[in-house]
């Protein structure tokens, strides 16, 4: 069977039914929860998952009197309707959000996080090197290898150019005030003036989403212009462009939209089915763009942002939001992706050319794995993010990552994490890949933790064990995948998957079939005493 033939590999079918039948033989209370979203798209999936999952659960909206959401056990909302002072405090209720996430959500605290990895790897190294002892466990090899798997980032910060009064007079104006905050930030990194050839950067507001004010940076006046024209914005991202990216469809840049779960503390989950969103026109479109914020063809080369993309007159869904398994036949040949993609002397086109694998299968198989081991390396390196993620036992969260891959290597390479991520972005072809991803998270995450309390329980059964037990059993195995050593650093990642496959192109899985969540990581994350208070509105969403 090929990687992308079935569902998944039949151990994995065989112990979800028999989860499946142990629920049908048990009887259920009935559960109050609050089900609801500001997003009708969204809305309307989840409850109709709740209903499938009646009577088990009651599913009322957040508009419901307070007398009725007083007797929720849980709440499946917008993050700033669920009363956290409720949750962090006993007995605790379930959420569909973790209250601290900061150092994964917001694109400055992420920058900010990776580079420490980086600064604490770098120090480990010089330790090892002068005779201490090497570290182990699984965030001492995420941290060291994180940046395997983000582009080269640089957090610009220019709140106090850009709000102070004494800093514009001291420097003689607001533009000059930015000018030298920036030469400060990264006056090292961009040349003075854009070289042939050198690297392209691309500028973004931290708290920014739907490719809004992306700008193209070849040098340090295009900096300059970019903050300066937008002087509300107090904090930017510099990121470097990955290049040269994979192509599909006749040149066509594209990102993957990765959904990932996190549950407890802490088991974090893939989504076998991504998405690949691609940009309305050609990459080569782009070729020489100068610097400035992005606009017309240029920016519909290199912005993937399906919001952005429906824009364009004659935008075409159906060719630009697919799915991971219909890849394999989009990705254009390996002598197509440009001169300095993989061209016919790759090791991964070689290697198809010899063995007379199909090349879009092959790089697709590749890029999952390197996603797989992205995915579980970020969040095994959170673990040191002091006041910026603290998973709970009685909460999990969906997030949506986004990748590009770079050709060269095929290494998918992380932009930018998202919380409650925009579904609607799908469109109406794939709608029920939507509705499998949330049937699938409430059978994983919603319905094991409303069980858990019903029954008295505070910390949700969980799949921790079996998932440890299955690392414990694969890492016994000589047959290591060829991403799993993309920088010579023993893998964090589980590999169950590999022996599994890709849903079909319909959707994939279905509510009492394989589940579609893929474990990816499971570890003991040690939270402190949550019977805390916090106070509702402001100072919860400070804490995000």
């Amino acid at each position: 069977m090929s990687w992308l033939a079935g569902l998944e590999c039949a151990a994995s079918r065989a112990a979800y039914a028999a989860g499946v039948g142990a629920r049908e033989g048990a009887a259920e209370v009935p559960a109050v929860v609050v089900v609801d979203s500001d997003c009708p798209y969204q809305r309307r999936l989840l409850r109709l998952g709740a209903v499938r999952r009646s009577p088990s659960i009651r599913a009322i909206a957040a508009s419901a009197p307070k007398a009725a959401k007083d007797q929720a056990v849980a709440f499946v909302d917008e993050y700033e309707r669920i009363p956290w002072e409720l949750v962090m405090r006993k007995p605790h209720l379930v959420a569909n959000s973790f209250c601290i996430r900061k150092s994964l959500i917001r694109k400055a605290n992420l920058a900010a996080h990776v580079d420490g990895c980086e600064r604490k790897s770098a120090a480990r190294r010089a330790g090892v090197a002068g005779g201490g002892r090497a570290p182990s466990g699984p965030m001492a090899t995420a941290q060291a290898s994180l940046g395997c798997f983000v582009p080269e980032s640089t957090v610009v910060d220019l709140f106090e150019a850009t709000t102070s009064s004494s800093a514009a007079r001291a420097y003689g104006g607001r533009r000059a005030a930015i000018q030298a905050s920036l030469d400060e930030d990264v006056g090292e990194i961009l040349p003075d003036s854009a070289e042939p050839g050198g690297p392209v950067w691309l500028l973004k507001p931290s708290m920014g989403n739907k490719g809004g004010e992306l700008h193209l940076v070849r040098c340090f006046d295009d900096a300059v212009k970019a903050t300066a024209s937008w002087p509300d914005v107090a904090q930017w991202v510099l990121q470097r462009y990955v290049a040269p990216p994979l192509t599909a469809l006749g040149g066509r840049k594209f990102h993957l939209r990765v959904y990932v779960m996190a549950r407890g503390a802490l088991d974090v989950y893939v989504y076998r089915q991504a998405l690949v969103l691609l940009a309305t026109l050609p990459h080569a479109k782009a070729a020489g763009a100068a610097g400035g914020e992005l606009v017309g063809e240029a920016a519909h080369s290199l912005i993937t942002n399906t919001c952005f993309a429906a824009e364009r007159a004659g935008f075409d869904e159906a060719r630009s939001v697919r799915l991971l398994s219909e890849l394999p036949e989009a990705l254009d040949a390996p002598g197509e992706q440009g001169a300095a993609g993989p061209g016919a002397g790759s090791a991964h086109a070689a290697a198809c050319a010899a063995s007379g694998a199909h090349w879009g299968e092959e790089a697709t198989r590749v890029v999952y794995g390197g996603v797989r081991e992205a995915v579980a390396r970020l969040f095994a390196s959170l673990q040191g993010s002091v006041g910026g993620f603290m998973p709970l036992p009685n909460a999990y969260e969906l997030y949506g990552l986004d990748f590009v891959v770079r050709s060269t290597d095929l290494r998918p390479m992380l932009l930018e994490v998202n919380a409650g991520p925009d579904l609607k972005q799908t469109g109406g072809r794939l709608q029920g890949l939507i509705s499998n991803l949330l049937d699938d998270t409430m059978e994983t995450s919603l319905m094991p933790m409303v069980r858990a309390k019903l029954a008295g329980k505070f910390v949700e059964p969980g799949a921790g064990p079996e998932i440890r037990a299955s690392l414990a059993a694969r890492a016994r195995s000589p047959a290591v995948p060829s991403w799993a050593q993309w920088d010579g650093v023993e893998p964090v990642a589980l590999r169950d998957s590999l022996e599994g496959a890709l849903p079909g192109t319909d959707g994939g899985f279905r509510l009492g079939e394989a589940n579609g969540w893929d474990p990816v990581l499971s570890m003991d994350w040690h939270v402190q005493d949550m019977d805390v208070s916090v106070s509702a509105g402001g100072d919860a969403a400070a804490c995000e």
